[in-house]
């Protein structure tokens, strides 16, 4: 079973799963500049191909500013998880809400996106940066560190892998995502906004409000992405006979009144691997 840090066996390796967004820049940051000890080996930013233009813009000069003091801040992707489901390239479970032809019956579909986009991508590179072929096994201790901060101590897991541990800096330093926030402004960062992927149903409807209103390009794309789901055969939607929605209400994205405040589901994304 994988397991979390136990300091009386030091891992050989230590990385960062870096998602573009405000802990997992924090954290790297507070690496590079020796806040935190060991620090790590690198940084693997796992590219969904469908995140939000300003996250792309955090990750371009936050890899510029780390390999200017040493740091590597590695890209890898499996592709895009819009045009991926969109077109049946691979199938990918997205957590979209459900809703079955007599109306009565509403459910989810199951999440298999975090892992096939986020994680096993992440996972082969270190094993590529380790010197491993596809089948060998692995035999060195790697360290992971993801960026769960203190306001979301509830997103904690163990890794499944053996020869990986989870690490979690942030709590150590006892941070949450506002004091993340804090700390890259007094140290003279940009702003940085976090990271999702533009279509992921677990946004709430202030997130969609803020996207409608000053990512129109992307609003339109999320709402056409929406409409053109739930026109997919059985095959493509899963097996299941229900039509898809992104937004929880199971009506049209588009159509939505977005005043109304509803729950953040982002803590239903428990890996730490999403939104940081």
């Amino acid at each position: 079973m994988g397991r979390f840090v136990d300091k009386s066996n030091p891992p050989d390796y230590r990385t960062i799963s870096y998602g573009g967004g405000v802990q997992s820049t924090a954290m790297i940051a507070l690496s590079v500049l020796g806040e935190i000890e060991p620090a790590a080996d690198c940084a693997i930013f796992a590219d969904t191909g469908w995140e939000p233009a300003p996250v792309y813009e955090t990750v371009r000069w936050m890899t510029e500013w780390a390999a200017e003091r040493g740091f590597t801040i590695h890209t890898v992707s499996v592709g895009n998880i819009r045009d991926d489901f969109l077109h049946a390239t691979r199938f990918a479970a997205i957590p979209f809400f459900t809703k079955h032809p007599d109306k009565k019956r509403e459910g989810r579909l199951r999440r298999q996106c975090t892992r096939e986009y986020k994680i096993d991508p992440i996972c082969r590179k270190i094993r590529e940066l380790l010197g491993y072929k596809k089948y060998a096994k692995t035999k060195h201790l790697v360290e992971t560190w993801l960026g769960i901060s203190t306001d979301e101590v509830f997103r904690i897991k163990q890794s499944r892998l053996p020869w990986q541990i989870n690490r979690h800096p942030l709590i150590e330093l006892s941070m949450s995502r506002q004091d993340c926030i804090d700390w890259l402004a007094d140290n003279d960062f940009p702003p940085v906004m976090k990271s999702s992927c533009i279509g992921c149903p677990y946004h709430n409807n202030a997130f969609w409000r803020y996207m409608k209103t000053d990512w129109p390009e992307d609003w339109e794309d999320v709402c056409s992405f929406d409409e053109a789901i739930r026109d997919f055969d059985k095959r493509r939607r899963g097996g299941v006979e229900s039509k898809l929605y992104i937004h929880r209400s199971c009506q049209p994205l588009r159509d939505l009144d977005l005043s109304e405040e509803n729950l953040d589901l982002e803590g239903e994304e428990c890996s730490g691997y999403c939104f940081v």
